[in-house]
C-alpha cells in the first residue's frame, strides 16, 4: 500500500533472528517501505535516536538491553507515544502486554501465532494513519481488532472474550483462532447482551475491571438467566487477591486466571478441557 508514495515510509526493525529479520525485511522492502535493521537493543535505541524511523518493529529478547528497556528509554526521552511501536516477540505474558501498553505500544503480536503477512497488515495499517493524519496515530490508543463473526451454519465453538485490553483481547483472539475456535470480542453490555442473543455462546472468558461495569454482574446476570446458565465462564483478571478468587468461584466461574501469572497458552488448554467435558 506504501509503493506508490514519493517519500516511502521508514520502518526500522530491532530483531535479532537474522532469518526472521530478512524474511521481515523482504516483505516490508516489496511493499514500498525503507527498512533498516538492528539486530540488538543498544544498536536498536541508538539507530531511533539517529534515524527517527516511522514505525518501529519490536522483539522483546534482545542482547545487551531488551525491547521492555528500550520502551522505558523512549518514554523517558518523550519518543513515546508519538513514534508507533508493535512488538513482535515469543514472549505473551499479560504483565508484559500491560507494561507496554503503558508505556505507548501500538500493538503486540507473538511469533508462533502469526505468518509475515499479519506483520505486514498491522503495519499498513499503521502508515494508512499516518498517512491520513499527517502524524503518528499513537496516543490515539490501541485499535479494536478485528472479530469475524462465523459463517452461517459455522460448528466451530463459539468463544465471547469480553475485554477492554485490546492487546490482550487481540492476543486471546490469535491464540484461540489457531484452534479453530470462533472469536467473539465485547467491551459493553449491549455488545455481550448481542452477542448471547446472536450466538450459541460455549464458554465465556470475563475481565473484572471493565469500564462502567463490573464483570461479577455479567457473571450473576449469565448464571441467573436459564438461556445462558449452562456457558462456562473463565475469569481473567488483574485482580488477584484470595477473595476476589474466591468471590468470582463463588458466581459460578469455571476457573480464575490472574493476568500476572498466567499465559495465554494456559487459558487455551482450560477452554479446550471445559469444551471436552462440556461435549460428553
Amino acid at each position: 500500500m506504501n509503493s506508490m508514495q514519493q517519500n516511502p515510509l521508514t520502518v526500522l526493525l530491532v530483531e535479532d533472528d537474522e532469518t526472521l529479520a530478512n524474511l521481515l525485511r523482504s516483505k516490508l522492502e516489496t511493499h514500498g517501505y525503507l527498512v533498516t535493521v538492528a539486530v540488538d537493543g543498544d544498536a536498536g535505541i541508538a539507530s531511533i535516536r539517529a534515524s527517527k524511523p516511522d514505525i518501529l518493529l519490536l522483539d522483546v529478547s534482545l542482547p545487551f538491553r531488551n525491547g521492555l528497556q528500550i520502551l522505558e528509554s523512549l518514554r523517558a526521552e518523550g519518543i513515546l507515544p508519538s513514534l508507533p511501536v508493535i512488538i513482535v516477540s515469543n514472549s505473551g505474558q499479560p504483565v508484559d502486554i500491560e507494561r507496554a501498553k503503558r508505556l505507548g505500544v501500538r500493538d503486540w503480536l507473538v511469533k508462533a501465532e502469526i505468518e509475515p503477512d499479519d506483520i505486514l497488515l498491522k503495519v499498513d495499517r499503521v502508515a494508512k494513519e499516518i498517512m491520513d493524519t499527517g502524524k503518528s496515530a499513537v496516543g490515539n490508543g490501541i485499535q479494536q481488532s478485528e472479530v469475524h463473526t462465523p459463517a452461517h451454519g459455522s460448528s466451530a465453538p463459539t468463544v465471547l472474550l469480553i475485554e477492554d485490553d485490546l492487546m490482550i483481547a487481540d492476543m486471546l483472539r490469535q491464540k484461540l483462532a489457531t484452534k479453530q475456535y470462533v472469536v467473539l470480542i465485547a467491551t459493553s453490555e449491549p455488545e455481550i447482551d448481542a452477542v448471547l442473543e446472536e450466538h450459541a455462546v460455549r464458554i465465556i472468558l470475563l475481565d473484572i475491571l471493565l469500564p462502567g461495569l463490573n464483570g461479577l454482574s455479567i457473571l450473576k446476570k449469565v448464571k441467573e438467566d436459564p438461556r445462558y446458565k449452562d456457558i462456562q465462564v473463565l475469569i481473567i483478571s488483574n485482580l488477584g487477591q484470595r477473595e476476589d478468587i474466591e468471590r468470582g468461584m463463588a458466581g459460578g466461574a469455571a476457573g480464575y486466571f490472574v493476568k500476572a501469572n498466567t499465559y495465554p497458552d494456559e487459558i487455551v488448554t482450560k477452554v479446550d478441557a471445559l469444551l471436552k467435558t462440556t461435549s460428553n
